[in-house]
């Protein structure tokens, strides 16, 4: 009985293991866009696609609410130029949100990369949904201009997970497959054998968070907690450790300064802004600053010591960016 016991808890201790080691903490450095609605804005927390929240579109509480009931209600637009997807040769697209099912209808598009033709259809796309025609998640990539939409290569999933629940939805595209996971579990793959439906020839015209690129569809209604664009096809292992993170995870969302002094600091002195130790950090530094409102109130993509900042007295946050390292801090201008 002893023995039988021991190999039991042995037998499960290794299951423990594996599943431990199952989760995978992708490189945090890979991540090149990210909306995580942190600072009441649309604003890249990674990259330089901005955001901007357009028809009654609004954040508060850390996530982007498009909660308007109308057809075509709020979306955020983003500069496709700012981030050229069709130059990725492999990309992961990850998604939290929650859809509000009794709302949607129609094939309305949570997140849309492509443009649109003369006659409103979407051409040269990708796109990810949790609430098509209500409750349907679906995923497709469709790259010609001739029927796209009969030209999809797509995946979908089972209504349950259309619900009003706050779940993670990830597209990963790596030569000609595609996947799709939902919670930490790949719902399906998919084969992109039609020829032309390629990462390379998705247009950078428009990138829409909300809105899809076919003019007559509604607008998608839910709250979105957080958008991730990553230039590599995460495994399943890396995407199953996002899930477990939560869409607050910190640690990912934005890289610690672990491998700069930590004597680098911002400050303020005469309205002029200074980053202590700034010849630690190489390459171009973008400094965003926002008020206490969230908004933004100074940008500059290529920061010097010393850049004048002709800002009224108060308190501000200072981010700080630039390809391997991201720092966020609190300057007071007196």
């Amino acid at each position: 009985m002893k023995k039988n016991l021991l190999i039991l808890f042995s037998l499960c201790f290794a299951f423990f293991i594996l599943n431990v080691n199952a989760q995978v903490h992708p490189d945090g450095n890979r991540l090149v866009n990210l909306w995580d609605f942190e600072f009441g804005n649309a604003d890249d927390a990674k990259g330089f696609a901005d955001g901007e929240l357009k028809n009654g579109a609004l954040v508060s509480g850390g996530q982007l609410q498009l909660t308007a009931l109308d057809a075509k209600a709020g979306f955020v637009d983003i500069p496709g130029d700012a981030i050229e997807i069709n130059t990725f040769s492999e990309l992961t697209l990850e998604v939290w949100a929650q859809p509000f099912p009794t709302a949607n209808s129609g094939a309305n598009m949570l997140m849309y990369f492509g443009t649109t033709s003369g006659g409103g259809v979407g051409i040269y796309y990708l796109f990810i949904t949790s609430g098509r025609f209500g409750t349907n998640p679906y995923v497709a990539i469709s790259c010609n201009e001739t029927e796209p939409w009969a030209n999809e290569n797509g995946i979908g999933a089972d209504a349950s997970y259309g619900d009003s629940t706050m779940r993670h939805h990830v597209i990963t595209i790596k030569d000609t497959v595609m996947h799709f996971y939902i919670d930490g579990t790949r719902i399906d793959s998919t084969i992109l054998s039609l020829s032309f439906n390629r990462i390379a020839n998705i247009s950078n015209d428009s990138v829409f968070i909300g809105k899809a690129g076919y003019t007559a569809d509604p607008t998608w209604k839910g709250s979105v907690e957080l958008i991730g664009l990553w230039d590599q096809e995460l495994t399943a292992d890396e995407i199953l450790w996002l899930f477990q993170q939560g869409a607050k995870r910190d640690e990912i969302a934005r890289t610690e300064l672990n491998d700069v002094p930590s004597l680098v600091k911002i400050y303020a002195v005469n309205n002029q802004l200074f980053i202590r130790n700034i010849l630690e950090i190489t390459g171009n530094l973008s400094v965003s600053i926002y008020n206490v409102t969230g908004s933004k109130v100074y940008q500059n993509k290529n920061f010097r010591n010393g850049e004048y900042l002709n800002l009224q007295q108060g308190i501000y946050v200072v981010k700080a960016d630039n390809e391997n390292h991201h720092l966020i801090d609190k300057i007071i201008i007196r």
